[in-house]
């Protein structure tokens, strides 16, 4: 059965912009998007094609990481996180098992840490692009040396439209 998508006019996405009857039936047990092509079959967002990039998400918020995954799951096999802690393991996890995580979407308000520290775990385990998304303030002088340092490739400021995200990780991943 074909999920309806609802086109909102608003420049922001929401999740009432993704209105799914039963958003459960289109999650499988390891809570990764799958949708029913035909009878018996199943494509799953997250499968990966042989050329297909990975992305991982991480956010504390779950609808926010809802919305993320929904928006690019039509390009890219996507992974997510709700903690810093469960970023870190997941991303030792495809490491550790010969994938590669090509970009990360890290909030920097995590429940457990701080989005910058995660980053910086990750370029020492790593080192895939980071971008470090927050609706809070940020010193210009602070981005910098986390760039510097390569813990991040670049910073979003929330609220961000679903257009921008995607084009802030084709940006990077073209670099």
């Amino acid at each position: 059965m074909p999920i309806p998508l609802k086109r909102s006019s608003s420049t922001f996405v929401s999740l009432i912009d993704y209105q799914y009857p039963n958003f459960s039936e289109v999650l499988d047990d390891t809570n990764r998007l799958s949708f029913g092509f035909a009878k018996g079959s199943r494509y799953s967002a997250s499968s990966k094609l042989p050329s297909q990039k990975t992305v991982m998400v991480c956010d504390d918020e779950y609808d926010v990481l809802r919305a993320y995954k929904i928006a690019l799951a039509s390009r890219y096999s996507v992974l997510t996180a709700s903690s810093g802690q469960e970023c870190l393991r997941k991303y030792l996890n495809e490491v550790n098992a010969g994938s590669k995580v090509d970009a990360l979407l890290l909030d920097y308000k995590l429940g457990d840490m701080l989005g910058d520290e995660v980053a910086c775990k990750i370029r020492d385990l790593d080192g895939t692009k980071v971008i470090l998304i927050s609706a809070y303030e940020m010193s210009s002088a602070f981005l910098e040396n986390l760039k510097q340092r390569n813990c991040i490739v670049s910073f979003v400021k929330k609220p961000v439209t679903m257009s921008t995200l995607l084009a802030s990780v084709e940006r990077i991943l073209l670099e």
